[in-house]
C-alpha cells in the first residue's frame, strides 16, 4: 500500500503487534534451544573428537538433507494456501498425503544409493541406512506442524518446535554419557522424533476437525505450488549443507569434525533470526493485496536490522568464548567460526527473503535463484579446498550467501514495482531503537 508519493505506508499496529508478539515467542523457543545446544554440542564434541565428530557429521548429514526434502515443498504451500483461508486446513492436509508419499519414497532411495560413496561399508554404513527413516518421520511432522502455523497457532507449533529441537542435544548427551557410542546417538534420536511426530498428528488431527472449507486454491495448483517450493528448496538446502557434503567427500575425518564444530557454532545467534523466519511468510501471505507491500517493507527492513545487529554480538561472543568451550583441539576451526558468524546469519536471511517471494507466488523464481547460487558456490568451494580444508570453505559460503541476499532484494523489488532502497523503512529501524532506549522517569 502507497501513499500519493508512492512511499509504502507503515502496516495497522495490529497486524505489527500479532507479528511481534509471534517473532518473540518464536525467538525464546529457538533461544532456549540455542542453549541447549551450547551447553552440549561443545562438551560432546570434545568426547567425541575430531575423528568422532567427523563420523558422526558423515552419517547424518544427507540423511537429514534428504528427509528436509521429503515433504517435496508442501509445507510452503501449507503456509500460504492455509493463512490465506484457514478454514481448509483439513482439505489442504489431505492432498498432502500422496505427493509426500511419493517423495518420501524417492528421497530414501536416493540416501541408500549415497550410502556407499559417503562412509563406504562397516557400522556406519548401516547407521546411516537407518538414519534414512528421518524422511518419511520429517515429512510427517513438517506437513502437520506447519497447519499450526497457518492457523496462527503459534503456541502450539512453538511447543513441537521446542521438542523437535531437543531431541537432537538429548540424543547426544544420551549417546556419549559412559561409553560414547554413534549408533546410540542415531537410535535415540529416531526413536525421540517417531514419538513426537506422533503426538503431533493427534494434536493437529483435533485442531483442524472443523477446517473442512473449500481452499481457495485447486489440487494441481496446490501440488504445482509444493513442487516449485520444493525445486527451490533442493538447492537451498543443499547450499547449506554443500561445504560439509562437499567436505565429506574431500577431506579427512579430522578436518571435517573441525568444520562442523564451526559450523555448529555459527548457530548460537541464529535463534532470533528464525524466529523471524518461522512467522514471515504467514504475515505476508495473509495479507490483502493492498497490505503486501508494506508488510514486505517491513519484514525485510526488521530482518536485516536483526542480521546486522547479531553479526556484531555473535563475533563478540566467538572472541570471548570460542577458546574456552573447545580446548586446544579445535583451535583449528577458530577462524572459520568467525566467518560462519555473519554467513550463517546471512543464509537465515535469505531464506526470510525467499519466504518473502513465496508469499508474492513466485517459487518458481526462488527455485532459479537457488540453483543459480548453488551451482557457482560448488565451483567456487571446489576450487578453494585444494589449498584450504577449514577456512577457505567457511569464506566461499560468506561470499556466496552475500551475494545471493542483493541478488533477493532485487527480485523482490521487481515484483513491487518499487527501487530495491525503497525496501527499507527507516522508520522501522526507528520504532526499533526506541524500544531499547531508556523511557524518562515521571516525576512525582
Amino acid at each position: 500500500m502507497t501513499d500519493e508519493s508512492g512511499v509504502l505506508v507503515t502496516p495497522p499496529v495490529s497486524a505489527r503487534r500479532r507479528l511481534g508478539r509471534a517473532w518473540l515467542l518464536t525467538t525464546l523457543t529457538n533461544g532456549s534451544l540455542g542453549l541447549i545446544v551450547f551447553a552440549v554440542t561443545p562438551w560432546a564434541a570434545n568426547i567425541l573428537g575430531p575423528a568422532g565428530r567427523g563420523r558422526l557429521t558423515a552419517i547424518q548429514l544427507v540423511p537429514q538433507m534428504l528427509a528436509d526434502l521429503s515433504s517435496v515443498g508442501l509445507t510452503f504451500a501449507v503456509v500460504h494456501f492455509g493463512s490465506a483461508r484457514r478454514g481448509s486446513l483439513r482439505v489442504l492436509m489431505r492432498w498432502s498425503v500422496r505427493p509426500a508419499v511419493y517423495g518420501t519414497v524417492a528421497m530414501f532411495t536416493l540416501g541408500q544409493l549415497l550410502v556407499w560413496p559417503i562412509v563406504g561399508g562397516g557400522s556406519d554404513a548401516t547407521l546411516m541406512r537407518v538414519y534414512l527413516l528421518m524422511c518419511p518421520l520429517t515429512a510427517v511432522m513438517s506437513i502437520s506442524a506447519e497447519s499450526l502455523r497457518s492457523f496462527g497457532d503459534f503456541g502450539r507449533w512453538n511447543e513441537f518446535v521446542f521438542l523437535r529441537g531437543l531431541s537432537w542435544p538429548v540424543a547426544l548427551f544420551i549417546g556419549v554419557v559412559g561409553s560414547p557410542s554413534i549408533g546410540r546417538i542415531v537410535y535415540t534420536h529416531l526413536s525421540l522424533t517417531a514419538l513426537i511426530t506422533l503426538a503431533l498428528v493427534v494434536v493437529v488431527r483435533r485442531r483442524t476437525a472443523d477446517a473442512g472449507r473449500e481452499p481457495v486454491t485447486d489440487p494441481p495448483t496446490y501440488v504445482r505450488y509444493g513442487l516449485l517450493s520444493a525445486a527451490s528448496t533442493i538447492p537451498r538446502v543443499a547450499n547449506a549443507k554443500l561445504d560439509q557434503v562437499v567436505m565429506s567427500f574431500r577431506v579427512p575425518d579430522r578436518d571435517l569434525g573441525l568444520y562442523s564444530a564451526a559450523v555448529g557454532w555459527s548457530a548460537i545467534t541464529l535463534p532470533v533470526m528464525r524466529g523471524f523466519t518461522g512467522v514471515a511468510m504467514p504475515h505476508v501471505s495473509e495479507a490483502t493485496a493492498e497490505e503486501v507491500p508494506t508488510r514486505v517493507r517491513q519484514v525485510v527492513t526488521t530482518a536485516l536490522a536483526a542480521t546486522l545487529a547479531l553479526v556484531v554480538i555473535g563475533g563478540l561472543m566467538t572472541v570471548l568464548v570460542w577458546h574456552l568451550r573447545y580446548g586446544d583441539s579445535f583451535d583449528g576451526a577458530y577462524v572459520a567460526a568467525l566467518v560462519l558468524i555473519p554467513a550463517g546469519l546471512l543464509l537465515e536471511y535469505n531464506a526470510i527473503l525467499a519466504n518473502v517471494l513465496r508469499s508474492l507466488h513466485r517459487p518458481g523464481l526462488v527455485a532459479v535463484l537457488e540453483v543459480v547460487v548453488l551451482v557457482v558456490s560448488t565451483l567456487t568451494l571446489l576450487a578453494i579446498l585444494r589449498s584450504s580444508t577449514v577456512t577457505g570453505p567457511a569464506l566461499v559460503s560468506l561470499v556466496t550467501y552475500a551475494t545471493a541476499c542483493a541478488v533477493y532484494l532485487v527480485a523482490i523489488a521487481r515484483q513491487l514495482g518499487v527501487p530495491v532502497l525503497s525496501l527499507f523503512d527507516a522508520r522501522v529501524l526507528t520504532r526499533l531503537a526506541g524500544r531499547f532506549r531508556p523511557r524518562p522517569q515521571r516525576s512525582r
